[in-house]
This record gives C-alpha cells, structure tokens and sequence, in this order.
C-alpha cells in the first residue's frame, strides 16, 4: 500500500468519525476536515530546493503561512497534489541567521479541519551566540548557545575536565583531546546541572595555546570530608586508604571516589594508604567525585585482591530510577531487569569488561554457568547502588572475576553484605546462600569447593522480617589467579534438602577478598623454606620462537620466515592472555601488561609481537604499560633475599625512552634500582632505564627484599613517560614505535636466592 492510499484511508476514516459528507453540498463548500501529506518540512539555509506536498480535503481551504514561506497556491477546492512550498533564503547583509521554525496553517470551515505542517530551516545557531568565560558562564540563562573561550584545562581523565579562567573553576564533559595547560575555545549550549554550570554540545573545539597551570595551595579536606558539600569545583587534598574503588578515611562516612588520566595509576594503589590531590566535581550519597591531578602512594596498608561495592552501577541506576529496598525497608522499590530494561543499554557489556560471570538455575535444578547477556528466563536486578538477583521459580547468582593479583596461590578472606528479599506482608524468603569454586581452592570450613550453608542472622519473629544487610565471612584457601569465586542461593542445588523453598531473592553489595590471616603477604607459602635459589630464563632465539610465538602473537597460519609472529590489535587492558614461558631453570613467564588502550589507539598500532629473530617486541607502547617477568617455586625465601635480573630491552626511534625496573616486595611495586629523575613536558618523570634511540641498552639489577616473597617472584620494566627514545616529541597517541627485549646471548634471565 503507498503513501497516497494509507492518507485516504486516513482521511476517509476523519471524515466518517467527524460525521462529514464526503462530498461538499453546494450549500456547504468550506472543508470541514483537512489533512496535509507532510507534516515536517525541513529546509537548508541558502538554496533550498521546493518541496511538494498534497491537500487531502472535502470542500474549500486556506493556507496561512510565514513571511518566509511561498506557497505555489494559497488555497483551493478538494484534494490538491503538487503544492510547491518554498523557503526564502535565512540570511541577511551579515551572513547566515539563526535557525528558523515556523507553522503553515491550512484549514477549512471547523476547528477539527485545520491541519499544520512545522517549518524548519537550518541557519547559523551561533549567530546570537554570548560570548562566555569560566567567570561569566553562571549569569547567562539555560539554552543560549555561546562562543567560549580563554578556559585552561586543569584537570582530565579524558571524558571529563576541570577549567579555570583563574578566577572561578567549572566542571565539564570533554571528550576532545586535550593536555593539562591547553587554553581552549569552542561552541556549545549552557545547561545546569546540579546546581552548577556546563556547556554542553560541544563543536568547533580548539586549542589556542598552552602554558603550565598554576595550582592554587590544595584545601586539605583529611579532618572535614564529611562536612563536605557540593559546589563549584574545589582543588583539595584527601589521604586515607584506597581499595579499588574509593579511598576511605577512617572513621568518615564520606569518601572519594576518584577518576584520573591514563599517567596516574590507580590501580597500583589498591590496598595502599594514599594521598589524592584535585578536584572536587561532584557528591552522590557519600560519594565525592575527585578528578585528580596527582598521587601519591604512601606505602601498602592491606593487600587487596579484589573489591566491589558497585558504584559503578550509578549511570544506570539513575537511569533507570532504581530503588534502595534495604535502606527503605521497602520489597516494592523499582528494580529494573539489566537484560530487559531500556534503560540498562551497555550494562552487560561493562559487567563482562570487569570480569564478571552470572550464573542460573530453574528452582530444584541444576546450576547452569552463562554470560550476562545468556540463560534462562534471566534475573538480574539493579538498586541503587548493589544488585538484586532472583524471582519465583528462577535463582540466580554472580561469579567474580579473576584474581589476577594473587601470586602463586593463597589463603584469603572472602566477605560480603547480603540480605533476602521479603514479600510485601514481610515474610522472608527463608533461603541460604553457597559460596563455590571454579578451578583451585577449598573452602575453609568444609574442606572442598562448596562452602556450608551461609544463614541469615535476621530476626523472623511472629513469621516477618525486615530487610537488613547482613555481613558474611569465610576463609577459602588454595586460590590462584585463574579460580572463580561464585556466590549463589543454596536452594536450587539438587543435593540440598526442601528443595520446595522456589523463592530465594537476595541482594548483594561491598564484596571483598584479602589476605586471610596468618597466610603471609603473599599467600601459600606458609613457614616452608623455598630451595637456595629459583632461577628462569627465557632463550629468544630463532631455535626457540616457534613454541613461544602462537602464545605470545598469533597461531602458525599468520607465521612468516621474514616477519616471524604478527599480533593482532587488542588496545584492551590487561595481558591479553599472552605469554612466554620460560624453557631453562624453573617455571617462569613473560608477559606485557597493556593500560587500557581503546580510547586512544586511534592507529590500531597496539600489538604483540615476536620478530623475524625470535625477539619479542610491541607496537605502540605507552606511559603505565610494563613487561612482567615471574618465576614459580614452592615455599618462602626470607627478607634480605636477592633479586638478580639481567637482560636488554631496545626501542626503536619513535619507542617510549623511560623505563623503570621495579620488583614486587611484599606485595608493594619498588624500585629496584637506584632512581633517576627528568622533566618532560612540565611533568617530574623517574626511571632506572633510559632507551637512547635505537641502541641496545643492556642493564642488570641486583636488589635486596625487605619483605618475606612466597611462592612467586614479580619483576616488571614499566613505561614511565611519552617521550620518544630519539628525544624528538612527545606521544600524543599510541604509533607504530616499539620496545623489545634482546635474545640470544642477550636473553633475560631472573633469580631469586636465600640470604
């Protein structure tokens, strides 16, 4: 059926509903029902071509229109196709004028016969911009557009940015590319947003200059974080401990929650004491948004393996306008589905780039282990800001992501807050809740891979209950990098007695794994005393390259005498599940840790790669990416042991110059020689390792531990700065230079051996 047909159908059907006759009496010629073909017209500025419309109507009609807007007839009897409509040009002596809309009026006799079409025609919408400052920008009214300038980037984390005028700070969305100092220009809308001004809808971003900001004297917040309000972007100073996702002042319900640019490493401060310098951009609950400009890591408080509390659920649980059922005491509270919901679009996408893994099961059934975005009749819900899982018939739990930092294997402490749902009478789901291993460890108090049942310390007198978190704890011993830890309703285990409890809904939040006690730093090692030395060494050569080249860059059918082992792009973090073992002395392996690159690897430059002389080498390294260097034994070597690596990296011209030798002590990264320090580009840079163009720059560590090291030696070479190795610039993205560690006689080697 065509366009014309369905608007006769469409107006046959006004007609009949309006009581209308289809044919006009001579008596009654003016239309009584009226319906135009287009209901939008859309025009460009200058030139705009004619466009056609048809009158669909049953007598006489009008059309009253804009100045702007000529009509080829104004009016006329009965149906009418091919009525031009055309649209002056939007513009006078000065240029082209702001954006235009307007209504074309056509009717007949009634109110029921008018029919309009909306006009818009493109123009200049920065004609009648405001010129705005940082300064200026809280006096001009919500929607003016405006011509911003004269703003220094203080602050970014590459979505987000701090700008100061030097006389007032503002916090904004600013995905452009931008290096602290850049003094920026660009378009874009005023908007306000909690209680702050933004400009949104950026264009025509540029930069103007640069020069180094000039920091004002940090306020520090330490004593006051809870007395902290929202406002304009405040620079402060904050110490506590930071585990991960918040750094904690102790005895504060406040803490910060900070973002930073790719040079600031946060995750080598998980489990440190910390102190956080920048700016204060914004207070949810007891959560302070920080966007930093420095770091600084005051030495290791606890070892972290792992933790959670789901802050990151907050784009979408604003979103969505998920509830707070445990604070509300309220089973009623909305609580969106992450898989159905329009409004959780992305939010199975970031559940699996953390790592995690959801886990189903029909009541009485078998568990089944799917993806988030996989399984049957799929429960999974947000609150504000944990999770909520299960419904009547289908339970459903969480698999934590892996443990990467553990070395070797250790002993460690897993807690968490949960509670059952309740109905809307206050009657409980009386349901337990199993913790279960995937892969090596036990559980503590059952001597296997399945935990005993964890009950509910909750009152349910007279048969009700109150929904209240409840705090659990067990010791899981055996666990490595590669064990998945899953915490799920017992009920729906076949094996378990009354199986008729169908019902088992539960929340979940503040999950953490450390150390358990008495297991060392390290875990596993125990009080048994490793041999008088553990030794790797990995042999890079071309009588060695074909074992090592499919696990390090890509299988045999990409291999080439000439090129060796090309690696694909993979910008992602992490080490992308690539390695080198070690093939003389004991077990060891090569890795290369990538930062996270997909933001900004716009040359898809980052690979992996083993060349045609069996050396291994990566394209587009940069600032925080590092080779890591293990070797595996079982027991513990003392403090005061020695770490001796030896080996030669080299990079080519356009390759990262600095490079810092650290060994993992104790849990904490130090260095592990004698440190060197530079400037680049107005930023303090510190380096054992300085690659000078393309030369081979061998180098050879010998360090004393200070703590006990179990079951694992880590050795890393980490970037430390975006200077180039021929001193030419400095990266601005990810590019084709590269940095490689020398084979043959040159082969690295790492030893630890007993005081």
């Amino acid at each position: 059926m065509n366009m014309k047909r369905i608007l006769s159908i469409a107006f046959l059907a006004l007609l009949i509903g309006a009581g209308v006759s289809c044919t006009p009496t001579e008596k009654d010629p003016v239309a009584k029902a009226v319906i135009a073909s287009s209901s939008v017209l859309q025009f460009e500025a200058v030139g705009a071509q004619p466009q056609s419309i048809t009158v669909y109507s049953d007598g006489d009609w009008t059309a009253d229109t804009p100045d702007w807007i000529t009509l080829s007839q104004t009016s006329g009897s009965g149906t009418v196709e091919g009525v031009t409509v055309t649209a002056a040009d939007n513009k006078d002596g000065s240029g082209i004028l702001m954006p235009r809309r307007d209504t074309i009026a056509i009717h007949g006799k009634r109110l029921i016969s008018y029919s309009y079409i909306i006009v818009v025609q493109a123009g200049d919408k920065y004609r009648g911009a405001v010129d705005a400052t940082v300064s200026n920008l809280a006096g001009v009214k919500d929607g003016q557009f405006v011509n911003f300038s004269g703003a220094q980037v203080m602050a970014s984390d590459g979505s987000n940015a701090v700008l100061s005028d030097g006389k007032a700070n503002i916090f904004i969305p600013l995905k452009q590319k931008v290096t602290i100092g850049d003094i920026i220009s660009f378009n874009g809308v005023k908007e306000t947003k909690d209680g702050q001004p933004v400009v949104n809808d950026i264009e025509n971003f540029k930069v103007d200059s640069h020069s180094d900001p000039a920091y004002p004297a940090a306020n520090d917040i330490t004593a006051t974080i809870d007395a902290i309000e929202a406002g304009a972007p405040l620079y402060s100073s904050v110490s506590g401990v930071y585990d991960g996702s918040a750094l904690k002042v102790e005895g504060a319900s406040k803490s910060i929650a900070p973002t930073a640019p790719a040079e600031i490493s946060l995750a080598a401060l998980v489990g440190h004491k910390a102190t956080l310098t920048g700016y204060i951009t914004g207070i949810s609950g007891n959560k302070i948004s920080m966007l930093l400009t420095a770091a600084q890591d005051n030495g290791l408080d606890q070892i972290i393996y792992f933790t959670d509390d789901f802050e990151w659920l907050e784009p979408w649980t604003t979103a969505s306008g998920a509830g707070d059922a445990v604070k509300d005491n309220d089973p009623s509270t909305t609580a969106p589905n992450v898989f159905t919901a329009s409004t959780c679009a992305g939010f199975t996408d970031e559940m699996v780039k953390r790592g995690y893994g959801y886990i189903w099961g029909w009541a009485g059934q078998d568990w089944s282990d799917g993806t988030p975005d996989s399984g049957n009749n799929r429960t999974l819900y947000l609150q504000k800001n944990y999770l909520k899982f299960g419904k009547t018939s289908y339970n459903s739990g969480i698999i934590l992501p892996a443990m990467s930092e553990i070395s070797g294997t250790a002993d460690v402490e897993l807690s968490f807050d949960w509670c059952w749902q309740v109905t809307t009478a206050f009657k409980a789901d009386l349901m337990t809740l199993t913790v279960e291993i995937m892969g090596n460890g036990t559980c503590d108090a059952s001597s296997n891979a399945i935990s005993p049942e964890i009950e509910s310390a909750q009152s349910t007198e007279d048969g009700k209950s109150n929904i209240e978190w409840q705090h659990a704890s067990l010791r899981l011993n055996g666990i490595d990098s590669s064990s998945r830890i899953i915490i799920r309703p017992t009920n729906a285990d076949p094996a378990i007695s009354n199986p008729d409890r169908k019902q088992n809904r539960w929340y979940l939040d503040n999950i953490l794994v450390v150390p358990a006690e008495g297991s060392g730093s390290g875990g596993g090692g125990g009080d048994v005393e490793a041999p008088a030395s553990s030794m790797a060494k990995w042999q890079l050569d071309k009588d060695h390259y074909k074992v090592y080249g499919p696990t390090f860059a890509c299988d045999e059918s990409k291999f080439s005498e000439s090129d060796g082992y090309l690696g694909d792009n993979d910008p992602s973090e992490g080490d992308g599940g690539k390695y080198i073992d070690a093939n003389e002395g004991g077990k060891g392996r090569i890795t290369y840790v990538n930062v996270d690159k997909t933001s900004i690897d716009t040359n898809k430059a980052f690979s992996r790669n083993i060349g045609g002389t069996g050396e291994p080498y990566m394209k587009g390294p940069w600032i925080g990416d590092y080779w890591l260097f293990t070797v595996d034994f079982e027991g513990t070597y003392k403090a005061g042991s020695t770490v001796h690596f030896t080996g030669t990296i080299r990079a080519s011209a356009g390759g990262i110059k600095h490079w810092i030798a650290e060994v993992n002590d104790g849990g904490s990264w130090v260095p592990a020689a004698e440190v060197q320090k530079t400037t680049v580009e107005g930023t303090d840079v510190e380096y054992t390792i300085e690659c000078m163009n393309t030369d081979n720059c061998p180098f050879e560590i010998n360090y004393t531990t200070k703590n006990p090291v179990n079951d694992q030696l880590q050795f890393r070479v980490r970037a430390t700065s975006l200077m180039q190795a021929n001193g030419s610039k400095v990266l601005t993205v990810p590019t084709t230079g590269t940095i490689r560690f020398k084979g043959s006689d040159m082969s690295p080697v790492l030893e630890i051996s007993q005081p």
